[in-house]
């Protein structure tokens, strides 16, 4: 059972760093209830497409320069 508790209060503590990333690019951007709710259960798989997403538009903008 504590396993659980821990996977889900670090869903919680990431989820609410990504929500609030994402209202700090636009704030009219935020996370729904149920995104919400997602982030909270998958967040291993949040955690990854967010990195994926966030290299990928770094790499992107080296190469306009």
């Amino acid at each position: 059972m504590p396993l659980v508790l821990t996977y889900f209060i670090a869903g919680t503590i990431i989820g609410y760093i990504l929500d609030r990333l994402v209202t700090s690019v636009d704030a009219k951007d935020k996370f729904t209830v149920g995104e919400s709710l997602w982030a909270i259960t998958l967040w291993p798989v949040l955690l990854i497409v967010f990195v994926h997403s966030f290299l990928q538009g770094i790499f992107e903008s080296f190469g306009e320069d």
